[in-house]
This record gives C-alpha cells, sequence and structure tokens, in this order.
C-alpha cells in the first residue's frame, strides 16, 4: 500500500480537524519565524492539538 503527501495530511486533517492542521501560506509564520524576523524556517505542516487526547494520535499517524 502507498500513502501520498496528500494522505498524510488528509489523515492529519482527520485526527485534529482542519482548524488544527496549518499546511501552507503566512499563517505558519508564526510557528517558522523567530520572534526578532531574523530566522525563517519552513515547514511541510504545522500541526496544532485539538484537545488532550490528539498530541499522541498525531504522533501516531507518522508511524507506519
Amino acid at each position: 500500500m502507498s500513502y501520498s503527501f496528500q494522505d498524510a495530511l488528509a489523515g492529519l486533517a482527520a485526527l485534529v480537524g482542519d482548524r488544527h492542521l496549518i499546511a501552507s501560506g503566512p499563517d505558519q509564520d508564526p510557528y517558522v519565524v523567530d520572534w526578532r524576523g531574523r530566522y525563517h524556517g519552513r515547514a511541510v505542516a504545522v500541526v496544532k492539538p485539538g484537545g488532550l487526547m490528539n498530541p499522541g494520535k498525531s504522533f501516531g499517524a507518522g508511524a507506519p
């Protein structure tokens, strides 16, 4: 069975909800730019837990 990147993002969105998944764009800036604006990183997606049980589910989703 082969999974695509889009399948992985869809799976994460199903776990934590669309509100808690930032896949791209300027909404990621608070998570990838330091407070002085000097250092900029890149992220494929930012996953924020939607509740107390979501962090474990999110990490588990990355395991084969």
